[in-house]
């Protein structure tokens, strides 16, 4: 009986409430959201791509300094 009770358990918190409310919210609102936001970051002007790379360059050099000590 208690193996039966920690089966549904299982299958109610695990498959049902964790699983698939994680993956319906990945797919019917995180995934959305993050492509309007990118969608936005893209218009297609060279200087704004520019923009992004230099901020990731120096990003990444800030990184490793920090992260070097130095």
């Amino acid at each position: 009986k208690s193996s039966k009770w920690l089966g549904n358990f299982f299958w109610k918190t695990g498959d049902e409430k964790i699983i698939d409310g994680i993956i319906n919210y990945i797919s019917l609102t995180f995934i959305p959201n993050l492509t309007r936001f990118v969608g936005r970051l893209q218009t297609g002007l060279i200087y704004h791509y520019a923009f992004a790379i230099f901020i990731g360059l120096v990003s990444i050099l800030t990184y490793f300094l920090v992260s070097m000590g130095g």
